[in-house]
């Protein structure tokens, strides 16, 4: 045989060699690659749920410390929270209002209605010193939606 014979001959089997390699190593790092961008999107989902939670745990904290028996000022001052976290841009929960007085009758400040505020407003001068309240808050999706307000 021939050098170059024997050279072609050696390049040949370095070529078979390489690609046996390759065949082999190309799907473990290809599947290696998936599984750290897969992880990476789980983390990225885990992340963003925990904002989420947070974000809940923060908006309702802000309103639970109202719940229960309250004096007239508590309440008014709940029912001045809720406007304002209401009327704040970008804010994505809103609060309803519901107010029952020691006869029955029953007013509800809905945020989906234009004169929430007034309404709102409206519930709070109703609200007398001379009373004690109950203060209840309902929940939707574990964020609150609507505080509700009776005569004790």
């Amino acid at each position: 045989m021939s050098k170059t014979t024997k050279v072609l001959i050696i390049i040949g089997c370095i070529a078979i060699f390489l690609l046996i390699v390759a065949a082999i190593i190309v799907p473990i790092l290809l599947g290696t690659g998936v599984i750290i961008t897969s992880n990476n999107d789980e983390v990225i989902e885990t992340a963003v749920d925990d904002m989420t939670n947070q974000a809940t745990q923060i908006f309702n904290k802000q309103f639970e410390g109202y719940q229960g028996t309250q004096s007239a000022n508590n309440v008014k001052s709940l029912i001045s929270m809720i406007i304002i976290s209401n009327n704040q841009e970008g804010q994505t929960n809103k609060v309803n209002i519901t107010y029952t007085d020691n006869q029955g009758m029953s007013v509800m400040a809905k945020i989906s209605d234009a004169n929430f505020e007034r309404t709102a407003k409206s519930i709070s001068n109703w609200i007398k010193e001379s009373k004690i309240y109950k203060v209840s808050l309902q929940y939707s999706d574990g964020v609150i939606a609507n505080a509700v307000i009776e005569t004790n």
